[in-house]
């Protein structure tokens, strides 16, 4: 194949290679938003079952009615947390600490032990996602600056390949 021909596909080529970057890193982005959102819908359903917990009403409430309030929500986050662990191979909500909330659900005087492993189950979903995804504080990690290097890389490598051509 001689330059001339090179030069005629190489923007075409370039309009490739560029989408595939773009819809590389929507992809990714719109992942993480995902995740995150299932991350906020099982503290929230943790959050609703500690308040619960501390509340008057399982302290003097009807067993039976403490126990389907609480293990309701527990079963919401049970299929939450297994999504999140299809979606990133990580497991986000350990099941063995909520094995443990269930089984003292019926019981108002551990209503301190389910709050404190509430506490933790919430602790390890957040560092379970920072894990995951971590936090970048770096200016070298920004989204903005690497779509411009790779933008520049990409312009500067068909300038060159012109250039090539022509002389």
């Amino acid at each position: 194949m001689e330059s001339n021909e090179w030069s005629k596909w190489l923007p075409s080529i370039l309009v490739v290679l560029g989408w595939g970057i773009v819809l590389f890193n929507a992809s990714r982005t719109s992942r993480r938003a995902e995740v995150r959102a299932l991350c906020n819908s099982c503290v929230e359903k943790l959050e609703k079952v500690d308040e619960f917990v501390l509340s008057k009403s399982f302290l003097e409430g009807c067993k039976y009615e403490a126990e389907s309030a609480i293990n309701s929500r527990i079963t919401l986050v049970e299929i939450k947390g297994r999504r999140l662990v299809k979606k990133t191979g990580e497991s986000f909500v350990n099941e063995d600490m909520l094995t443990k909330i269930r089984k003292n659900s019926d019981d108002p005087s551990k209503g301190e032990f389910i709050h404190e492993t509430i506490l933790d189950i919430v602790e390890a979903i957040e560092d379970s996602f920072d894990k995951v995804y971590p936090p970048r504080k770096s200016i070298l990690y920004s989204y903005e600056l690497r779509a411009t290097l790779w933008s520049l890389s990409i312009l500067l490598v068909y300038f060159l390949v012109i250039d090539i051509a022509v002389t």
